[in-house]
């Protein structure tokens, strides 16, 4: 049978989109492996290109490699970072294995080589973790771009709104912003701004984050030019509409980004 024939069995043999490739694969792709920490390489490629019955469409596996970790590191949690992200993989014992995959350690795979070999059947992603990391390679390639105009209305207020930003921010599983738009707009139109911070379903609203909120409201009320500040606003998910979060958009306050700048880059241990 020839190989293009065979993909199927790729399916058959236990293959998924975030299945976590096993040690005798690792090997006979020579994958890289670095660092005292034990590592394991998860497969990114979407479920239905690792079975395409095409070679010529899908010769490569896109695969990421995942450090082993003591613990989660949650300012990489829910793919607030572009570069770096924590998954909780399921061990065959019961246990729960923490994993920290880098963008920057994607490699390639011959798909011919999944054709007759299996995924550790020891550890997997559960569904919501698979979700997760397909979201957070999306991200990459897509995520806000603040308008320069908007960042020079702000002037060194910028500096302080990103501290801000990034301060309690561990409380929050999400902060996002509302832009009246995401244009470069001339010196006479007016910027309308919003900032939504999301605490995990019913959580109720602790002292620390309306204290941000105010100190929020504080910083972009007190006269930036071309600015018009609206409330922030302080909810858990579960009493937002989806309807209500639609003119808005997320925002990572360690890696803001605006169209004539530079990725605002903090050291990444």
């Amino acid at each position: 049978m020839e190989a293009e024939q065979q993909f199927g069995l790729i399916l058959k043999n236990g293959w998924r989109q975030g299945s976590v490739v096993s040690h005798e694969l690792v090997r006979a792709a020579s994958l890289p492996i670095e660092g005292p920490q034990q590592q394991q390489y998860l497969v990114v490629s979407h479920s239905c290109d690792l079975t395409n019955p095409r070679g010529d469409l899908e010769p490569k596996v896109d695969v990421v490699r995942a450090d082993v970790m003591p613990g989660p590191r949650m300012d990489f949690e829910s793919s607030q970072n572009p570069r770096q992200l924590t998954l909780r993989a399921q061990t065959s014992a019961g246990g729960e294995v923490f994993l920290l995959v880098r963008i920057a350690t994607r490699q390639l795979v011959d798909r011919h080589l999944f054709i007759s070999s299996r995924p550790n059947l020891d550890l997997w992603l559960a569904d919501k973790d698979v979700k997760m990391l397909a979201l957070w390679m999306s991200r990459r390639y897509k995520r806000p771009e603040l308008p320069t105009e908007f960042v020079n209305r702000l002037g060194d207020k910028f500096e302080k709104f990103k501290k801000l930003g990034r301060k309690n921010k561990a409380i929050f599983s999400r902060i996002l912003i509302y832009l009246s738009s995401w244009q470069e707009l001339e010196v006479d139109q007016i910027y309308k701004v919003k900032l939504l911070a999301l605490l995990p379903p019913d959580v109720a609203i602790p002292q620390a984050a309306k204290e941000w909120a105010t100190a929020v409201d504080v910083l972009l009320g007190d006269g930036p030019r071309g600015l018009e500040a609206e409330p922030t606003q302080v909810a858990s998910e579960s009493e937002i509409a989806v309807s209500d979060l639609r003119p808005f958009k997320p925002i990572d306050f360690d890696y803001l980004s605006f169209a004539a700048g530079e990725f605002d880059l903090r050291g990444e241990d």
